[in-house]
């Protein structure tokens, strides 16, 4: 009996000890503090973004039409009965965003927010800029952009941290069934952190202007002017009709020298005398 029990005792220990060994870490092996640390970061930053709810803005693009207004409505009206994403909670912004309201008189201070909407409609190039405003203004991480073309009306997701567009358009004439779940999954990507490497699209208005070495810059006067082409010389009156002033200037002059010689002569001219009774 009792070696009975001092065999149950011995497997025992053995098993508490190889319990303790699988969960040391290996011999030699030790993590080092920025191991730790992004462990720690990327535990965090998931929590964070799965604790996190997306927010979503709907932004119109070109006229505000009734029927175009009317689409945007139904599409706020389906998400904001969706628990995945938020929407802005100020009435007016969401307005202001459609394009309605505003005018003379307005007291709601979005005039600036109406007039950054009426820059959009130029293609996705020139809308990035205008769109990270509002997206800002709005504190969301996804902007649908609503625009009506040739009787239909379509929307488009726009990341307001990356700048960047999504694929793909949902329609909104009539709206699509599945418009949530295609406004979520995009919302939920938008929402992440920026990824290690990942970085955001400068906007397409920015110039980035080229860096220049200044121990290596040529000064402006040793910059040699570009010649510009010779242009061909017009002659002048004189320069073209030159010789005939000359020939007529030696012809008066041979007239005035004749004129002169025969004037000056000593010599009186031979006169006829005729004397009468001249016959003896």
């Amino acid at each position: 009996m009792r070696s009975s029990l001092s065999l149950v005792l011995l497997s025992l220990g053995f098993a508490s000890m190889a319990s303790a060994q699988s969960t040391e870490p290996p011999a030699g092996v030790v993590a080092t503090p920025a191991e730790a640390d992004a462990t720690v970061m990327a535990s965090e930053e998931s929590s964070a973004a799965r604790a996190r709810t997306p927010k979503v803005a709907i932004v119109i693009a070109g006229d505000p039409d009734p029927a175009t207004v009317a689409a945007a409505t139904r599409l706020e009206s389906t998400l904001a009965s969706d628990a995945r994403v938020t929407m802005p909670s100020d009435p007016a912004i969401r307005a202001a965003l459609r394009g309605e309201g505003g005018g003379d008189g307005s007291a709601d201070g979005l005039d600036e927010v109406r007039a950054e909407r009426r820059h959009l409609g130029l293609g996705e190039a020139h809308d990035s800029a205008p769109l990270t405003v509002l997206g800002e203004v709005a504190g969301a991480d996804l902007v649908l952009v609503v625009r009506s073309s040739h009787g239909t009306t379509h929307a488009t997701a726009f990341d307001v941290l990356r700048r960047a567009f999504y694929d793909g358009e949902l329609s909104l004439d009539p709206l699509d069934e599945h418009a949530a779940d295609f406004v979520a999954r995009r919302a939920q990507r938008a929402a992440r952190p920026l990824a290690r490497g990942e970085t955001t699209n400068p906007p397409a208005t920015e110039a980035t202007a080229p860096s220049v070495d200044p121990s290596a810059a040529v000064p402006p006067e040793a910059i040699a002017a570009t010649p510009t082409p010779a242009q061909p010389h017009e002659r002048d009156f004189f320069e073209q009709y030159w010789p005939y002033f000359a020939a007529g200037a030696l012809l008066i002059g041979a007239v005035v020298f004749v004129v002169l010689a025969t004037t000056s002569s000593s010599t009186p001219p031979p006169v006829l005398r005729f004397e009468a009774g001249g016959g003896q």
